[in-house]
Order: C-alpha cells, then sequence, then structure tokens
C-alpha cells in the first residue's frame, strides 16, 4: 500500500511539472527573453505528527524581473479528487511561514506543528510566467476521516465526536462514508449500536450502504480507522423524520411515605406531548384534587423518561395508571395497574394481633372446656350419692 502510494504521488509530481511546463511555454509571447528557471527545490520529505516544523526551499538561477514572484501553492488529495490552494507570503496561514532570500534567489517555505493534514504535494510557481517544480510531504500519524462534502481533510481528534445526525423516511437508502486517509494507511470498521460489526454491506471496507432503511436499521453508527499511530472515531445517528412515538415499557418506584413514582420510557424522534389518565379520570398538575408532579427528561437524540409523581397519601393511589403519547405523526398509550400490598410494618402488626387473638381464644375455649367437665362431674357426684 505504501509503495503504491508513493507511485501514484510521484506520477502526478510528474505530471504537474510537466503541464506547467507545456503551459509556460504556450503562454510565453514568440519574441519573450529572460524567462525565469527554477533550478532546484527540496527533495520528497516524510514527517511525523507533531514535529517541531518541515522546511521546503526552491531556488532560480536568474533574477527576477519587476513583477515577478515567487508562491508556494499545496495540494491536498481527496477521495476521488485533489484540491489546490495558495500559501499567501503574508504568513495569514499561522504555522506557515513563506520568505525569500534574493542574495541567494531562493524561497524558503517553512512548516511549524506538522500535522496530518500537511500531508500533500507543494509546488513552487513563478508569476506570471508559470513556470513551477513540484515536492511531496508525507506526514505519518494517526488517521483522518475524508469530508465528502468539501472534498478536504477532516483531521478533527475530539475524544467524543459530534454525531452527524441523519434522518431519514423509512425504505430509503443512504450511504455512509467512512473514507479515512493517513500513513500508514488505515484500517476501517464500522459498527452498529447493537454491537454488531458491519462488513457485508460495505464498499471498499469504508462505505456502509443502507437499502431499503427499516426500523432496525436506525440509531447509531461508529466508524473505526486505526494504523500503527492510533485510532479515531466517526459517529452517525440514523433516525425516522417521520415517526409515531412508542411506549416500552413502564416501572413503579416507591418514594418516602408512600408516595408513588411512575417513570415511562418513550422512542420518539420528537418531544412528545405526555397525558395521564387514571381510573379514566385525566390527570391535572395543577389543583387540589388530583395534586401531582410531571416532567419529561430526554436520555438520548430519540428517547425520553417521563415521570409521574403522586403526592396523595397510599389509600388514594391504588388503580389503573394510562400514559398517552402524541407527537404530530401519531400516538401511542400503555396502562398499567398499581394494587398496593399492606405495608411490612402493617403486616407485622396483624401477625401478631391474629396470634394474641388466637391464644386469647385457644385460652377461652379450655375455659368454657374446663367449665363444661366440671358441670358434668358435679352432677355426677349428686346422682351417686342419692
Amino acid at each position: 500500500m505504501r509503495q503504491n502510494l508513493l507511485i501514484v504521488t510521484g506520477e502526478m509530481i510528474f505530471l504537474l511539472n510537466l503541464i506547467c511546463i507545456v503551459s509556460s511555454v504556450s503562454s510565453q509571447p514568440p519574441h519573450s527573453h529572460n524567462i525565469p528557471k527554477i533550478t532546484r527545490i527540496t527533495p520528497n520529505q516524510t514527517a511525523t505528527s507533531g514535529s517541531r516544523s518541515v522546511e521546503f526551499s526552491c531556488s532560480t538561477a536568474d533574477p527576477l524581473s519587476d513583477g515577478d514572484t515567487m508562491v508556494w501553492k499545496r495540494t491536498h488529495f481527496g477521495i476521488d479528487n485533489f484540491t489546490t490552494e495558495s500559501i499567501p507570503n503574508e504568513n495569514q496561514f499561522g504555522r506557515f511561514n513563506v520568505s525569500f532570500d534574493s542574495a541567494n534567489l531562493t524561497s524558503h517555505l517553512k512548516i511549524y506543528e506538522v500535522q496530518v493534514r500537511d500531508t500533500g504535494i507543494y509546488t513552487c510557481e513563478i508569476h506570471p510566467h508559470n513556470v513551477s517544480l513540484s515536492t511531496q510531504l508525507d506526514v505519518f500519524g494517526r488517521p483522518y476521516f475524508y469530508d465528502s462534502t468539501v472534498n478536504r481533510v477532516n483531521d478533527s481528534f475530539a475524544a467524543e465526536p459530534t454525531p452527524t445526525v441523519l434522518r431519514v423516511d423509512s425504505n430509503t437508502s443512504l450511504l455512509l462514508d467512512c473514507a479515512a486517509g493517513g500513513i500508514p494507511q488505515p484500517t476501517v470498521h464500522i459498527r452498529h449500536y447493537t454491537h454488531k460489526w458491519l462488513a457485508d454491506n460495505t464498499i471498499n471496507s469504508s462505505i456502509l450502504s443502507l437499502e431499503k432503511i427499516t426500523k432496525q436499521d436506525t440509531g447509531t453508527y461508529t466508524c473505526f480507522a486505526e494504523n500503527s499511530f492510533g485510532r479515531i472515531s466517526r459517529v452517525f445517528n440514523i433516525n425516522f423524520s417521520k415517526y409515531p412515538p412508542v411506549i416500552h415499557g413502564c416501572d413503579l418506584n416507591f418514594i418516602v411515605k408512600f408516595k408513588l413514582d411512575l417513570v415511562c420510557l418513550i422512542e420518539s424522534y420528537v418531544e412528545p406531548k405526555i397525558l395521564w389518565v387514571k381510573d379514566g379520570v385525566q390527570l391535572e398538575s395543577e389543583g387540589d384534587i388530583n395534586p401531582i408532579q410531571t416532567s419529561i427528561r430526554r436520555i438520548r437524540l430519540d428517547s425520553y423518561e417521563v415521570y409521574l409523581r403522586m403526592n396523595e397519601t397510599f389509600t388514594l393511589q391504588h388503580g389503573m395508571y394510562t400514559i398517552k403519547a402524541r407527537n404530530k405523526f401519531g400516538e401511542d398509550e400503555m396502562t398499567i395497574g398499581y394494587w398496593p400490598e399492606i405495608p411490612k410494618s402493617e403486616s407485622s402488626c396483624v401477625i401478631w394481633i391474629s396470634l394474641f387473638s388466637g391464644v386469647v381464644s385457644l385460652l377461652l375455649i379450655g375455659i368454657v372446656c374446663l367449665l363444661v367437665v366440671g358441670y358434668y362431674r358435679y352432677i355426677i357426684s349428686i346422682d351417686i350419692d342419692m
């Protein structure tokens, strides 16, 4: 891979130099004289990301005439094309310093704090004669993702990259572009949030093709690009743009003094409107008849937690609770019943009372039995005496 990259970039440099020579010859007047020539340029260089500086120089054998200037240009390689930009002599780039040594007829380009995005072809050109020579800089370092929208390098190394949100309609198709570059050439893997590694539907291992997207295809996709210098990631969140809310379930939580906390998980790509109903009666968050607290909290890009807290006493909380969630694309509802058991403190008292009642009952039965037996003995003894 590295040898192929050097061959391709070498051919590009040769073609650029040939094009510049042909254009310079064709653009000159028939009797022009003293056309400057570039005699030397710094050979191709390599550097490691984070290096303090890299320097190129470009020399001409002939003094420059009035109006002649030596400029530097940088060519970036994108996914399927390349872009060229001029490096201003005014040092507007911050990390780039361009200077001209008039005694030696040499232009110097110095790059400070070298970054992976500095990889490319650097061309020294004499204006307005279009005379030029090119050299190349290869920067070894962490991978980078190509930004296909503008055909440039996206060299963001954020620990938690900002997700790219893509809203689609069901049964549509989509391509997730995870094309990455770097020296050494990185390997690219794509993973769905279900922890499933995706390889069968990828193009050149870096572009994921999703056909006729269903609900199971939505969610978070993470692209990983890795080489010997490190690993970076890019995150895509795919959501349906038109989808009704889905209530996945509700849980009952007990707060102090028998307060009830009902929590429901709702999936919706826009915040839903929530309505609570208890035993067929709508609950209001204001007033003294049904004093309650309601709230909604976004926990993920497409998920919400909805809370209902009742402030009534224990005996008024049992019943059937219904939550209704609605957005502009539809609605969903779920009913959960709450029938409280006797608290442990009360149940223990009941047990002791029951035991005590049983003991008392046994004692009373025993006394009655003794009285009955005594009475019969008394009657029998009277009969014997007679």
